[in-house]
């Protein structure tokens, strides 16, 4: 246990350690083009999508999926999209996932729901 720990603080010390300045490889100027913060690191936002308790009947359940699919083909179109896409049947009820080019929920626009 204290060896795990013992590495954790490590590998996260090592991490403030060893920024831009300690990389001959690093290149300040692409960073900043691409969103990277001084580590030439970039926040995404990672959604996944759980089933509910709800089961609307065929109608309803028709329409919502044509809103799910205008609103990936609006993150889409915005730029703001990356992958989405469905999961296999598991023991966790995941869905699908998102993996959104922004840095908050508000920004990804998904911070209404």
């Amino acid at each position: 246990m204290k060896s795990t720990l013992f590495a954790a603080v490590f590998m996260f010390s090592a991490l403030f350690t060893f920024g831009q300045s300690n990389n001959p490889k690093y290149d300040k100027a692409l960073a900043e083009s691409l969103g990277g913060d001084d580590y030439g690191m970039k926040m995404y936002v990672f959604v996944i999508l759980k089933t509910g308790g709800y089961s609307p009947e065929r109608k309803i359940s028709d329409s919502l999926f044509i809103g799910h699919m205008q609103n990936i083909k609006r993150l889409a179109d915005s730029g703001k999209l990356i992958v989405a896409g469905p999961m296999r049947k598991n023991d966790k009820n995941y869905r699908g996932l998102f993996i959104l080019n922004a840095a908050t929920l508000e920004e990804g626009a998904f911070g209404r729901f």
